[in-house]
C-alpha cells in the first residue's frame, strides 16, 4: 500500500490532489457530492492515508453517511472504542439503513473485539435476527464461561431451527467439554449420534467419542441427565 510520509514531496503531492478533489466534490450538490467525498476517504483509506481519509469523511456533509464514514476510518486506524461510540450515535440519526448496520457494528466491535461479552449480548438481542444473532449470543456465553447459558441458547436453536439443529446439537458437546464437564459432553454426542444419524455432526460426534476413548452406544443422553 501506498503510504506517503506528508513532508515528502510524495506526501504533498497526495495533499494537493485529495485536495482538488475535495474541492471538485464541493462543487457538486446534495447527495452526489457526499456519495462522491465518502468513496474518496473509501479510496484514501485503501491506500492507507487513514488521517486524510478521516479529513475527507469529516467533510461530508449528510450526518448519518458521515457518521458511517467515520466509523470505517475508526476501524481502519484501530480505534475501535471511538468507533462503537460513534455507533451508538449513529443508530439514534434518521437513517434507518444506516442505524441498522451500526447496531450490528457495535454488537460485532464489542463482541469481537473489545470483549464486551455482555453488552454484545443485549445488542444481539435487540437485533433478534436468528438463528445468526443466536449463535452470536452463544459465542458470548462461551466467551464469559456460562455453558449453561450457552447450552440453553443452543437447546432453543435446535428446536426452532431445522436447518441448523444438528450443528446446534453437536455444539452443545464442545460447550461441555470445554466446560470440563465430561458426562454432559458424551451424553451431548451420543444424543447427536440418535437424533441424526445421518448428518454430518453424527460423524463427528462418533469421532468425539472415540478420541475421549467412550464407547459410541448405549448410556444416557443429554435430555436424561438430572
Amino acid at each position: 500500500k501506498f503510504k506517503a510520509d506528508p513532508k515528502s514531496k510524495a506526501g504533498e503531492f497526495l495533499d494537493v490532489t485529495v485536495a482538488r478533489l475535495i474541492d471538485l466534490c464541493k462543487a457538486m450538490l446534495g447527495q452526489e457530492r457526499d456519495n462522491n467525498m465518502s468513496a474518496l476517504a473509501g479510496r484514501m483509506v485503501g491506500l492507507g492515508q487513514l488521517e486524510r481519509a478521516m479529513l475527507i469523511a469529516e467533510a461530508i456533509g449528510d450526518p448519518p453517511l458521515k457518521a458511517w464514514k467515520q466509523i470505517e476510518v475508526f476501524q481502519a486506524m484501530s480505534k475501535y472504542a471511538e468507533a462503537a461510540k460513534l455507533c451508538e450515535e449513529l443508530e439514534k440519526m434518521p437513517n434507518a439503513k444506516l442505524a441498522t448496520t451500526a447496531l450490528e457494528t457495535r454488537a460485532r466491535l464489542y463482541k469481537e473485539i473489545l470483549a464486551r461479552y455482555a453488552d454484545a449480548i443485549k445488542l444481539f438481542n435487540e437485533i433478534n435476527r436468528p438463528p445468526w444473532t443466536a449463535w452470536m449470543v452463544v459465542e458470548c456465553y462461551e466467551s464469559l464461561a456460562k455453558p449453561a447459558e450457552a447450552v440453553g441458547i443452543l437447546d432453543e436453536i435446535e428446536n426452532f431451527f431445522v436447518q441448523d439443529a444438528p450443528r446446534a446439537a453437536i455444539h452443545k458437546a464442545v460447550v461441555w467439554n470445554k466446560a470440563g464437564d465430561q458426562k454432559k459432553a458424551i451424553a451431548a454426542a451420543r444424543a447427536v449420534m440418535k437424533k441424526y444419524p445421518k448428518s454430518q455432526p453424527s460423524s463427528q460426534a462418533h469421532q468425539m467419542l472415540e478420541r475421549w476413548g467412550v464407547k459410541t452406544g448405549g448410556g444416557i443422553v443429554e435430555g436424561q441427565l438430572n
